[in-house]
């Protein structure tokens, strides 16, 4: 990916900073919703009442679904956000072809749900009889078009999560001028009816996403990507994005417990109980040893309770091993672990230590 698709938002002045972002930000937000409000104004010109109540209620379920796909759109913004921020593009990459591949998943689950449930969904909310027909085939038709509104809030958010927030703007303006145009020839003209604002409607969507994939490829910006890149990603981090008012025993009991769950052949854990009590250490010892007992465990401690049931533990001292054997072995034969175990476990005294 081209370095010049990251745009850091932390330098200058912050007011500035700011109002650039959010207010294309917020003008591309509007100018979607707009959408439905354009092609009812069109269609209440050329159709009448029946034509605009049609539209009007499809509209309302074609904005929940919008909605929908906005509010997806934020949380991959702030995720891309994140990993640009902390310069993890490796986790950026993984995140971008997961947010694709899962946008379009869903599009494709929820046009097949949104056509089938179309009639029923109208008559729940009571649709007039002269205006059910009409807002049939406008919410069918717009819901045909989910994957091109899915996708451009995709592509939409990968930008903005790299401080973008213009070009998604300017894509959506194109649109929604399309749109406009599109409505007053469909709809007058050949007299298609709340039909032609909702092709109108899913063209533009079209057009837009189109737009946004020619300056993506034209740019480089999937250079370096493979297919690989757009599988979902079902192993990926997410401790860090955990609330922080988890504390960090909470924290490396999660990260115990997925380990546990994917039963490895190998298992390294670095510190991985320092922050549970000693109670807690035990529990987490006895299930290691039930629940993965093929696995070879290596375990990294500064306490000796979480290592003394082990086939083997070595000692360091200065970077340089100082003894290896088993806990009972050590406490025998080596002065350092006799030290840590006894001040630990708070027994013995100086004179225990030296036999």
């Amino acid at each position: 990916m081209s370095e010049k698709f990251r745009k850091d938002l932390t330098q200058g002045s912050v007011t500035k900073q700011l109002l650039k972002f959010s207010v294309p930000f917020l003008l591309s937000n509007l100018l979607q919703a707009l959408y439905s409000v354009a092609d009812m104004v069109i269609v209440g010109q050329f159709c009448g009442k029946s034509g605009i109540t049609g539209v009007s209620i499809g509209g309302q379920i074609n904005i929940l679904v919008t909605g929908a796909a906005l509010g997806l759109a934020i949380g991959g913004t702030v995720l891309i956000a994140q990993y640009s921020g902390a310069k993890k593009y490796d986790d950026q990459k993984s995140t971008i072809g997961t947010m694709t591949t899962l946008y379009i998943i869903l599009s494709a689950v929820l046009t097949v749900v949104m056509v089938l449930l179309t009639k029923p969904i109208l008559r729940l909310l009571k649709t007039p009889d002269n205006a059910f027909e009409e807002a049939v085939r406008y919410l069918t038709i717009c819901m045909l078009g989910t994957v091109f509104m899915f996708l451009y809030n995709a592509i939409s958010a990968i930008l903005r999560g790299m401080g973008d927030s213009k070009r998604p703007l300017y894509f959506v303006a194109i649109a929604a001028a399309v749109n406009v145009v599109g409505d007053i020839v469909l709809v007058g003209p050949l007299k298609m009816g709340a039909a032609g604002a909702a092709v109108a409607t899913i063209s533009s969507q079209g057009i837009s996403v189109i737009l946004s994939l020619i300056y993506l490829f034209s740019s480089g910006f999937f250079s370096g990507y493979k297919i690989k890149d757009f599988r979902i990603d079902r192993q990926k981090d997410y401790l860090d994005r955990l609330p922080k008012a988890l504390s960090g025993g909470q924290r490396q009991r999660l990260c115990i417990a997925r380990a546990l769950l994917k039963k490895p052949k190998i298992l390294i854990m670095d510190d991985s109980t320092s922050a549970v009590d000693t109670k807690t250490d035990a529990l987490i010892r006895k299930a290691m040893r039930e629940y993965i007992p093929e696995t070879t465990k290596i375990i990294i401690a500064q306490r000796t309770s979480s290592v003394e049931d082990a086939d083997r533990i070595i000692v360091m001292d200065g970077g340089h091993i100082d003894a290896i054997g088993t806990s009972e072995e050590l406490l025998k034969t080596n002065k350092i672990y006799q030290e840590v175990y006894y001040s630990q476990n708070k027994q013995g005294t100086e004179k225990e230590i030296a036999e």
